[in-house]
């Protein structure tokens, strides 16, 4: 049976990778973000395929009348307004598990960059500069890293990080033995895990439960110097406690790949007054000399993109097939 779909925010390069749709059904392909500024254009759509630039909230859902799934190429799907769509028999499907060993390694090539001073001593050799002065950095081996949530990806970051001899705590609600007998990682309560770590790397899911999970508190209870790596949502740290942070020397450095409100921030949605906040906040971060900022890049290799579009279609056609799979509402 035709049904009409829609994929935005696909690479050219990857768009042929969804024609195989077009044999039996209608299907149109856009390098945009699906917003309430062009939702319009879309309203006979049956399935949509989006990234985590669209924002999919009532205000966007109730325009596409005819839609039955929406499969997000993402782990996360705050973006999705869930309730909406469960009041609505609206299926959701995720990839759960495209890219762990990729934005694990991007965490810890942030992490590396940070100890070894990488990004000044580029910037001085660039500027014909070869002096070690202020270069020095710091050793991971014998440290411990505090890996809050482990699953997927923050199992693959305790792997690396065991490679390089780090001791590892954890956190997370269900306890995975396996990282503790392989990896020797030690399980504590989060309070405890901030208190015992050199080093914070956080892999929760976004969402209310997570939002503001750093706070004044929780850095206020971090050894003087600990370093902070952020690959999971932006708004699961209080920006204005992590400049606080920054500033008194609580925190050596952070690297972040991700900044709060990242969807309203680049298509000027939410409350004008709090964008500016968050903005000037923002600008503040990636002007401090202590912070490395990458533009939620984590996931993205080609391996990582490829197995993304992959396991879309996938669920795309399971779907259909009347067999869904990977469904999150």
């Amino acid at each position: 049976m035709d049904k009409k779909i829609y994929i935005y925010e696909v690479e050219p390069e990857f768009a042929s990778y969804f024609d195989e749709f077009n044999a039996d059904n209608s299907l149109v392909w856009s390098v945009d973000a699906l917003d309430v500024g062009n939702v319009t254009e879309y309203t006979d759509a049956e399935v949509i395929s989006t990234f985590i630039g669209s924002r999919l909230d009532a205000t966007v859902l109730e325009k596409l009348i005819n839609l039955k799934l929406i499969a997000t190429r993402s782990t996360g799907f705050d973006h999705i307004d869930l309730n909406y769509c469960r009041d609505r028999h609206i299926t959701v499907c995720n990839v759960p598990n495209y890219g762990s060993d990729t934005v694990a390694e991007h965490a810890f090539a942030m992490l590396l960059a940070i100890t070894h001073k990488l990004e000044a001593a580029l910037y001085a050799t660039r500027h014909g500069v070869f002096s070690t002065q202020g270069l020095r950095g710091m050793d991971l081996f014998g440290k411990t890293l505090g890996v809050i949530g482990t699953g997927n990806i923050g199992s693959s970051m305790v792997r690396i990080a065991h490679g390089f001899g780090m001791n590892i705590v954890a956190c997370d609600l269900i306890e995975n033995h396996e990282l503790v007998l392989k990896y020797g990682v030690q399980y504590m309560d989060f309070n405890e895990a901030l208190e015992n770590s050199d080093v914070i790397s956080i892999h929760v899911p976004g969402g209310n439960e997570t939002r503001h999970m750093f706070g004044d508190a929780e850095f206020s209870r971090l050894q003087k110097g600990a370093i902070l790596i952020n690959t999971s949502r932006g708004d699961v740290v209080d920006t204005f406690s992590l400049i606080r942070a920054l500033t008194d020397g609580r925190l050596a450095a952070a690297g972040l790949d991700v900044l709060p409100a990242e969807r309203e921030l680049r298509g000027c949605f939410g409350d004008a007054v709090e964008i500016e906040h968050l903005l000037h906040a923002n600008h503040t971060l990636m002007n401090m000399p202590n912070v490395i900022v990458t533009p939620h890049n984590a996931f993205n290799t080609f391996e990582a993109v490829r197995r993304i579009i992959m396991l879309t279609i996938n669920n795309i056609k399971a779907y259909i097939a009347g067999q869904p799979v990977n469904v999150v509402s």
